[in-house]
Order: structure tokens, then C-alpha cells, then sequence
């Protein structure tokens, strides 16, 4: 089992990975689970939500545009 400062390392590197070139504009939400990042990209219209997925060692990286339904975009493997 993951301790929080591992988490973070690792949903800290896939958000470098894909979502690096939008830091500045990123807008958080705030959220109580740690294996669980979502934020809002204003310049590309998209919620983007980050879900670790500790056991098969990958972070699910789904997007959603104009507040839709989230969709799968991608996996973060790490290991």
C-alpha cells in the first residue's frame, strides 16, 4: 500500500507527463482523496480528472469537454 507522499510523487509525474504545458492556467479543484487530482484547463475548455489506479500501477487520465461526461484519454504506467 501506497503512503501519501508516494501517491503524490506519482500523480505528480503524470501530470508532468501530459499536462505540464498547462501549470500556469491549471485550475484545481479540491478534493479530499488524495488518488484523485482534477483541475480545469480554461484555454482548451477541458476538466481533466486523474485517478491512480495503485494496483495495476497506472494513473487513468480522463477529460471532459464543456462539463460533459468524462472520458478516457489515456493511462500513466509507471514500474
Amino acid at each position: 500500500m501506497m503512503n501519501e507522499k508516494q501517491i503524490y510523487r506519482r500523480m505528480n509525474e503524470c501530470f508532468e507527463s501530459d499536462y505540464k504545458m498547462y501549470d500556469d492556467e491549471a485550475e484545481w479543484y479540491r478534493g479530499d482523496d488524495p488518488k484523485e487530482w482534477k483541475f480545469y484547463i480554461p484555454s482548451e475548455d477541458i476538466d481533466v480528472r486523474l485517478t491512480l489506479d495503485e494496483a495495476n500501477k497506472r494513473v487513468l487520465m480522463e477529460e471532459s469537454k464543456s462539463k460533459g461526461e468524462f472520458r478516457y484519454a489515456g493511462y500513466y504506467y509507471w514500474g
